[in-house]
């Protein structure tokens, strides 16, 4: 089989030949060529070609290479401005009742962006936000699939990619996450106005997304259970993600959310509410759960995928330590076929590519379906 229809097969509750083997090699890859990427993807984002041609040299699947399948609009009230140049990033957002700006930098040891300016400084700047979002629309933005289906071709899928629920994106990004715990307790309904506007955008352009060709989604969000509390996960995800997932559901697609943080306390309710697969999963030794406890909290039925730690990638780990913990993380598939293995959300900066080039081999030999 090859690495798309491993991937299928498993969404599909299918038993593969192999386990299926993808990653995220983007950090990696602009780690390697001293490159800045944009940080901000569009209908006319065009990949490096070169990111294509390293998952075929290294064998790994890649799903995270395309388009978006929309494309955001606003009316005349609203003046959006985005520049990236000589690795400062800046978002401008101009409305009638204010006007609100994210700044980043480029750091060049995380080959990231830091945020140096949050968009939202106090929660006045709200009121610039909610007019933003009220006067905001997506249309669908399906051209550029075939192209990239055929650059990806039978070295992965591509997947339609949505961004932030509304209370992540206030904590990862527009506010930071202690201004808005502060917020949520001392001015609660005006948060929880935008974290609603936020969320009924983000369903719109999953409708959109979910009517493309792309056969699964995946959802943005950088979940951790340090920063999502029981009550927090109860009162703003939990409505949410069922709605995510009736969405994708009613259109014949599967959801798959981004979990690369603490998992304990978030892998039920996800799986409650409908989400198909947790992808980027962080076991520990730098996570806060071992791969059995993870596998038993996330049920027989959820897609478990990532799995190799960031620490285990890194040179000063011995070369045989790294061997040992993927033989054992493939004992995994003794439980079932919901498995899809790679590294815990990127391979990282620092990884030595003889490492990389392993993997496949790894599980070939070792993730064998008897």
């Amino acid at each position: 089989m090859t690495l798309r229809e491993r991937l299928l097969a498993v969404f599909r509750g299918e038993t593969p030949d192999v386990v299926p083997v993808y990653a995220d090699l983007s950090h990696w890859h602009v780690s390697q060529t001293d490159a800045m990427f944009v940080p901000i993807r569009t209908k006319d984002t065009v990949e490096d070609l070169r990111l294509f041609d390293l998952h075929g040299q290294l064998r790994l699947g890649c799903h995270l290479l395309g388009p978006t399948m929309y494309e955001v609009c606003y009316d005349e009230t609203v003046r959006e401005k985005i520049t990236c140049e000589g690795g400062m990033f800046e978002h401008v957002i101009d409305t009638p009742v204010g006007s609100i700006a994210e700044k980043r930098r480029w750091n060049p040891v995380s080959y990231s962006y830091d945020i140096t300016h949050r968009m939202i400084q106090d929660v006045e700047d709200l009121k610039a936000l909610n007019h933003a979002y009220r006067h905001r629309s997506v249309a669908p933005a399906y051209e550029s699939f075939e192209k990239y289906d055929d650059l990806v071709g039978d070295s992965g899928v591509v997947a339609g990619v949505g961004g932030y629920c509304g209370l992540g994106f206030l904590m990862s990004r527009y506010m930071g996450f202690a201004q808005t715990v502060y917020a949520l307790a001392d001015r609660a309904a005006e948060v929880e106005e935008t974290i609603a506007l936020i969320d009924r955008v983000r369903l719109e352009e999953m409708r959109v997304t979910a009517e493309s060709p792309a056969p699964f989604v995946v959802f943005s969000d950088n979940l951790s259970s340090d920063m999502y509390s029981p009550d927090l996960v109860a009162r703003y995800l939990k409505g949410f993600y069922t709605q995510l997932a009736d969405i994708c559901h009613s259109r014949g697609k599967w959801l798959s959310v981004h979990l690369d943080g603490r998992v304990r306390g978030l892998l039920s309710p996800l799986r409650e509410c409908g989400v198909d697969c947790v992808e980027a999963i962080t076991p520990a030794p730098d996570g806060d759960m071992h791969p059995e406890q993870i596998r038993e909290a996330a049920g027989p039925d959820m897609i478990i995928w990532g799995g190799i730690p960031a620490s285990l990638w890194q040179e000063y780990t011995p070369q045989d330590r790294f061997v040992a913990y993927v033989k054992d993380y493939l004992q995994l598939r003794r439980r079932g076929p919901r498995l899809v293995v790679g590294p815990s959300d990127q391979a990282v900066p620092g990884t030595p590519r003889q490492r990389l080039e392993m993997l496949y081999d790894l599980v070939e030999k070792y993730g064998r379906y008897d």
